[in-house]
């Protein structure tokens, strides 16, 4: 809704990856693959928590509550669906410390943790960050980038039935056809 808003995810996810990336000194070594994929797959898999949370402050704000109201609302609101996206990454990362592969447990402690980081992150400095620029969030609002689909959501059910009366015209030709298809590999 704003241009402000991919900076927010950015600074968020950021300061998670930096605190990630800190925090690996603990570890001893990380193998290069781990450090090159980490970063990449940490953003990956926890954008959608932070995007998540601005939505749900976002549509508090247009209910009319002030800044601080709809943060606690979005909080409230979007806590348990991220917080068990979360325990289910974290659990399917930690499953990697499982492998007899050496790079599957160097791999799962690194993109546990940092997902988990971006939990914290995403639920204690985006909410502070936001509050804080709420005013140049509403500056920067711009209108949807995407189309209506209205009349294209009209059209796709006009046809759908003469659509679906061809495919079922076509299967019996289709499966005659592949059966006297011959592959050479």
């Amino acid at each position: 809704n704003s241009w402000w808003e991919p900076v927010l995810f950015m600074a968020a996810i950021g300061v998670a990856i930096v605190i990630n990336e800190g925090t690996n000194i603990f570890l001893g070594e990380v193998s290069f693959v781990t450090r090159s994929v980490a970063a990449v797959m940490q953003l990956a898999v926890s954008m959608d928590y932070a995007v998540f949370l601005l939505h749900s402050f976002a549509r508090f704000r247009n209910k009319g509550m002030s800044t601080r109201d709809a943060m606690s609302g979005a909080i409230v609101n979007s806590f348990s669906a991220i917080a068990a996206s979360c325990v289910t990454t974290v659990v399917g990362f930690a499953a990697l410390v499982l492998m007899r592969f050496r790079i599957g447990p160097d791999m799962g402690i690194v993109l546990a943790k940092g997902v988990a980081f971006s939990f914290l992150s995403v639920i204690v400095f985006l909410p502070a960050l936001t509050m804080s620029t709420a005013k140049l969030i509403d500056r920067t609002r711009h209108k949807s980038l995407l189309p209506s689909f209205e009349g294209f959501g009209r059209l796709v059910a006009r046809i759908s039935i003469p659509i679906a009366l061809i495919a079922a015209l076509l299967i019996v030709p289709g499966y005659l056809g592949q059966k006297n298809n011959e592959f050479i590999y």
